[in-house]
């Protein structure tokens, strides 16, 4: 007779899951401090390495991870579109991911015989914006999310929407996007495995005169 994982157990899953995303991703809100103007073509280097670690992020991107069992998802991010709002100094922008698991969807409930399988819902946070010449990623002051991301967990595409203040946050601005999702595993140490991988996406944001 199949097994099937129980609601409470899920549950548990889920909440284990958000709070690594939570630890393991740097967030928007509560974050002081100045953005600078970036002139050049540099882009971010690519990185080896795992950043479920958690920690400070350095400046790069990191290259498609995976946890143990897991499986590597793979990748791309672009901007489709940017543009003014009103005669402010709002700019608005939308950002298109598309990514693969080759772990199907977890059913619900989910029989033993379906695992390895992804759970439901996929951590799309911006890890920080990259200066050239600095340590670590820094964090736009305006940057901030425009109603509610669209991440059907039927389809592997997320569509997000974004704003900035361009008399705070002007010029060649450099962001790092990281994209995550949790796998049930066959895992013996922790039935939870991690994957995803991170892109660089270029805004050219005039200056505010105002």
């Amino acid at each position: 007779m199949d097994l099937v994982l129980s609601a409470t157990r899920r549950r548990t899953l889920r909440q284990f899951a958000l709070g690594l995303g939570v630890v393991c991703f740097v967030q928007l809100s509560g974050l002081a401090g100045r953005s600078q103007a970036v002139t050049g073509a540099a882009l971010p280097p690519t990185c080896a390495g795992n950043p479920l670690a958690g920690g400070v992020h350095p400046d790069c991107v990191y290259r498609p991870f995976a946890s143990p069992k897991a499986a590597l998802v793979t990748g791309s991010g672009k901007l489709t579109h940017f543009s003014r709002v009103g005669k402010g100094p709002v700019y608005q922008f939308t950002v298109v991911v598309k990514y693969k698991n080759p772990f199907a969807l977890c059913p619900e409930p989910t029989p033993v015989s379906a695992i390895p399988c992804q759970q439901p819902g996929v951590a799309l946070p911006v890890a920080g914006r990259y200066i050239p010449g600095k340590a670590q990623l820094t964090q736009p002051t305006s940057l901030s999310p425009v109603g509610a991301s669209s991440c059907p967990n039927t389809v592997g595409t997320c569509t997000l929407r974004f704003q900035v203040i361009s008399s705070e946050d002007y010029g060649r601005i450099v962001l790092v996007f990281h994209l995550a999702v949790t796998d049930l595993t066959t895992n013996p140490g922790s039935d939870l495995g991690m994957a995803g991988f991170e892109f660089p996406l270029v805004l050219n944001v005039p200056r505010s005169k105002g």
